[in-house]
């Protein structure tokens, strides 16, 4: 989705990969998981969306 690059450079520049061999120990789903989840916490884990059906049927939801 349009925007999404301009998030992933900001939340890079907040939290680089390389902090996973410098910072964290925390590596069992692989080398680059603790950055991806430190992201994660500062995005949110979950967003509610209300949707409901129109006469066009129902909207098109991207998730990302």
């Amino acid at each position: 989705p349009p925007g999404c690059g301009a998030l992933e450079r900001s939340l890079s520049e907040a939290v680089p990969d390389a902090w996973s061999e410098e910072l964290f120990e925390h590596t069992v789903e692989g080398p680059d998981d603790m950055p991806a989840h430190v992201k994660q916490s500062l995005v949110g884990a979950w967003e509610s969306v209300p949707l409901r059906e129109t006469a066009q049927g129902w909207p098109d939801l991207r998730l990302w």
